[in-house]
C-alpha cells in the first residue's frame, strides 16, 4: 500500500492508525497496547501506525512531521521484552514531501494470540488487546476462539500438497484406452466352443460311419479302436460328446451338442470375472497420488476425495482378482468379483466419479500415498477432450477448513 495514499485518503481503521507524536518512554504502555492490538487484529493484511500525522475524520489529515525519527531498536526492546510471542514489525523513516514521518509496519503475525508476558505500568500479565475498526478493545472469549481457529488453519496453510510422484506433479499425460475386445477371455472361449461344436459333428459322422461298417464287417469296430485310440478318446460315443478338457482329477470332460450350445450362450456370464480382470487389471492405468504434509504436526482423521469426469474416465467400483482357472475351461469352477479391502471407495455422482479414501494420520515431512491401493482407470477412447481436471478435497479433524485443489490429465490419442 502506498504510504502517501494512506495519509491523503484514509481514515483510521483496523489496519491503519495515526499518531501525532512519537511514543516516549513515559507512554510505552500505549505503544504496547497499540502494537499488540494490531498484531491480534482479525486480518492478514499489513497494518500501519503512521507517526507524525493527526487524523481528522471527514477532513484532510494534518501532517505534523517529526524533528527526529527514533531507531527501531529503541521500540523493539520494550515490545519484545513485554509481549509474547514475538511480534514482527519494522519502524522506519518516511518522507512525505518535506515532512519526516515514522512508520510502524506490522506484518506476518500468524502466531496469535499476542499478550503481555509480565506487568508493565497499567498493563497486566496475560492481558490481551485487539484492533477492531479504529478502536483497541480487550480480547473477548469469542475473539480468542477465532484466533485459535485461525492459528490452527495457518499450521497447514499452503503446506499440504497433492500430486503425482514424489515431485508432486500436477499434470500427467494418458493415452486413450483401446481395448481389444476380440481378445477377451470370453470371446476366445466362445470361439473355442464353436470349434468344438464343428469338430463334434465330424466325430459323430465318423462314429456313425464306423457303426455301419461294423454291421457289414464284424470285428471292424474293434480293429478301428485299436488302430486309432487317440481319435476315439476324443469322442464319447455313449454321451455323443467331445472332450473339451480335464477336471481337477485329470478325468476328461465331455460335452454333447446341447451342452456346447448352452456354454456358448452363457460364456459371457461364466467368464465375467476373466473379462473384468483382462480389462481392469491387464489393460487399465494404475493411478495413485502422493500427499505431502509440510506442516509441523500430523493430520488426523483424514478424508480425501477425488472427482473424475465420468464422460472422460471409466473406473471400476471394485478391484478384480485373477480367477482360478482349470486346465482349459472355467466351467464348473466358482469365481467371484473380489473387492479388496484396500481399494478406494468409488461412487458415481451425476457427471462425476467420486473416489474417496481415508487415513487415521498423515505424518508431517513425509510422502504418503493418497490411495492405499492404486486406482484402476480407463480413458474413454471416444472423448474429444484434450485434457480433464481432477478436483480434490482434503478434510481432517484438525483442519478448520478443508483444502481444495485441481490436478490435470492431458489426453493423447
Amino acid at each position: 500500500m502506498n504510504i502517501n495514499d494512506i495519509i491523503e485518503y484514509e481514515n483510521e481503521n483496523t489496519n491503519i492508525d495515526f499518531k501525532a507524536v512519537e511514543y516516549n518512554k513515559g507512554d510505552y504502555a500505549s505503544l504496547l497496547k497499540d502494537i499488540m492490538s494490531m498484531a491480534n487484529a482479525a486480518t492478514s493484511d499489513t497494518k500501519y501506525i503512521i507517526v507524525g500525522v493527526k487524523n481528522r475524520p471527514g477532513e484532510n489529515n494534518e501532517v505534523l512531521g517529526l524533528d527526529d525519527v527514533s531507531d527501531q531498536a529503541v521500540f523493539e526492546n520494550v515490545i519484545q521484552e513485554n509481549i509474547e510471542p514475538t511480534i514482527n514489525f519494522k519502524y522506519y523513516t518516511h518522507l512525505y514531501f518535506n515532512a519526516k514521518l515514522g512508520i510502524f509496519e506490522i506484518t506476518a503475525n500468524d502466531d496469535k494470540p499476542y499478550m503481555m508476558k509480565k506487568d508493565y505500568n497499567s498493563l497486566k500479565k496475560g492481558e490481551m488487546w485487539i484492533r477492531k475498526g479504529s478502536r483497541n478493545s480487550r480480547v473477548t472469549r469469542s475473539d480468542l476462539d477465532k484466533m485459535l481457529v485461525e492459528k490452527s488453519s495457518m499450521r497447514f496453510n499452503n503446506k499440504v500438497k497433492i500430486g503425482f510422484g514424489e515431485s508432486l506433479e500436477t499434470i500427467i499425460s494418458l493415452k486413450k484406452s483401446i481395448i481389444d475386445y476380440d481378445n477377451l477371455p470370453s470371446a476366445k472361449e466362445k470361439q473355442d466352443l464353436i470349434e468344438y461344436k464343428k469338430r463334434l459333428k465330424v466325430l459323430i459322422e465318423e462314429h456313425e460311419e464306423r457303426e455301419k461298417r461294423s454291421e457289414l464287417y464284424p470285428g471292424y469296430n474293434t480293429l478301428s479302436k485299436l488302430a486309432g485310440i487317440g481319435q476315439i478318446a476324443e469322442y464319447n460315443s455313449s454321451k455323443k460328446g467331445i472332450r473339451i478338457g480335464y477336471d481337477q482329477l485329470s478325468m476328461p470332460i465331455y460335452c454333447n451338442e446341447q451342452e456346447l450350445e448352452y456354454r456358448i450362450k452363457s460364456v459371457e456370464k461364466d467368464y465375467y470375472d476373466y473379462d473384468r480382470y483382462y480389462i481392469y487389471e491387464e489393460n487399465s492405468y494404475k493411478i495413485n497420488l502422493n500427499i505431502y504434509n509440510d506442516g509441523n504436526e500430523f493430520l488426523e482423521d483424514v478424508q480425501i476425495e477425488l472427482f473424475f469426469d465420468s464422460d472422460v474416465f471409466e473406473i471400476p467400483t471394485k478391484r478384480f482378482t485373477k480367477p482360478k482357472s482349470g486346465i482349459s475351461s472355467a466351467i464348473n469352477a466358482v469365481y467371484s468379483e473380489t473387492a479388496f479391502l484396500s481399494y478406494p471407495t468409488v461412487k458415481n455422482k451425476g457427471s462425476y466419479i467420486v473416489i474417496s479414501d481415508s487415513h487415521n494420520q498423515i505424518r508431517h515431512q513425509a510422502y504418503t500415498k493418497v490411495l492405499r491401493d492404486d486406482l484402476r482407470l480407463l480413458v474413454n477412447p471416444k472423448t474429444k477432450k484434450s485434457e480433464s481436471n481432477i478436483k480434490y478435497i482434503i478434510s481432517a479433524r484438525n483442519l478448520p477448513n478443508h483444502i481444495e485443489g485441481t490436478l490435470t490429465v492431458k489426453i493423447e490419442d
